[in-house]
């Protein structure tokens, strides 16, 4: 059985050290300016101390608060925890019920606020980066019971780096998509399945493509299913669309010629070689470009960590809460899945 090590943040009862500049002027002339008892809820540390300084070059005063202490009546354990019970299935009411055995009295709403703070931080934190290859892919989740098409982007890494609600699954919505995330994080490359509006909506982009192969193996088997090829052609096509290159390309082109020229432009053989070769370019990207996967597999195993979450829910209520559910289910489970769990980078 695998084992998890949680990293938990320290929480101490009072400021330590001594405030060297101004959080708002950065002026270095402080003075101390009286200091004062606060509750904390906290499984240990139940009050703590902060103290408050006065900038004598703008007149502003300012709190230091302990390590592990913020402006929440919650201590920075009891926040992080209560997102990782989120992430592991708990609902809000379950959460304040297993905080009270520790003398952790917070509410369900309470509990519902911090993992909705936890996904807007996240999604800013993500988003700071440039990546010039990543995953797109789409999954569907339900708000208020009606079915949305969610459009996830990943990094190499498995990170979440853009998460959207589309309003459909066009050319041109994705067009607009793939625009954005170049301008937003200076995309390059895109790796995605073989939907059928993606061959359009990279269109005028910028952005480069390169096709699962697995998924288009998967979809040449289909096709070829039945077709009246003998089984060394089909042979042939199966290992040249399983390591895709750029001679192999040639062979298909060939192969598409000498079939066009005895069967003819509309039959089946035909049509399905020359959709292979048509994609064979999105294909190669790989081979060209350095470092680009030649599958999607990083994409999906990423989106699986939020559906395993998605199936225990009642369903969401809200599509912003939808964005901030999977940044939140995707951060937790990125970590679950090294083993480790660093409760302090969630609150970051």
């Amino acid at each position: 059985m695998k084992r998890v090590l949680l990293k938990i943040p320290k929480v101490k009862s009072n400021p330590e050290g001594y405030v060297r500049r101004c959080p708002y002027c950065k002026g270095n002339i402080l003075v101390r300016w009286g200091k004062r008892e606060r509750t904390l809820k906290d499984p240990d540390i139940k009050g703590v101390g902060v103290q408050r300084w006065k900038c004598l070059s703008c007149n502003r005063t300012f709190t230091q608060r302990p390590k592990g202490v913020s402006r929440k009546l919650s201590s920075d354990f009891v926040v992080a925890l209560t997102i990782t019970l989120y992430a592991f299935g708990l609902s809000y009411s379950s959460i304040s019920i297993a905080l009270s055995f520790f003398e952790v009295f917070i509410d369900p709403s309470t509990a519902w606020r911090y993992i909705q703070e936890c996904g807007q931080r996240l999604s800013k934190r993500n988003k700071k980066g440039r990546y010039s290859i990543a995953g797109f892919d789409q999954t569907y989740m339900k708000v208020k019971g009606k079915k949305r098409t969610v459009n996830m982007v990943f990094s190499r890494e498995g990170i979440l780096l853009d998460v959207a609600i589309l309003p459909d699954e066009t050319s041109e919505t994705f067009r607009e998509k793939i625009k954005k995330l170049k301008e937003e994080l200076g995309i390059e490359v895109l790796v995605t399945d073989d939907h059928n509006s993606y061959e359009r909506g990279f269109i005028d982009t910028g952005v480069d493509r390169q096709l699962c192969v697995i998924h288009v193996l998967r979809n040449i088997i289909k096709a070829l299913k039945g077709v009246n090829l003998s089984e060394e052609e089909k042979a042939l096509i199966f290992k040249l669309a399983r390591s895709p290159t750029k001679e192999g390309g040639k062979i298909l082109w060939e192969m598409y010629l000498k079939e066009l020229r005895g069967r003819g432009s509309k039959d089946e053989v035909t049509q399905i070689l020359l959709r292979i070769t048509e994609k064979w370019r999105d294909l190669t990207l790989y081979e060209r470009r350095e470092g680009v996967p030649r599958d999607n597999n990083f994409t999906e195993r990423s989106i699986c960590r939020t559906k395993i979450r998605y199936k225990t829910t009642r369903g969401l209520k809200s599509e912003e809460g939808l964005l901030n559910f999977v940044y939140v289910t995707q951060e937790v489970w990125r970590r679950n899945a090294l083993g480790e769990i660093d409760l302090e980078d969630l609150i970051a």
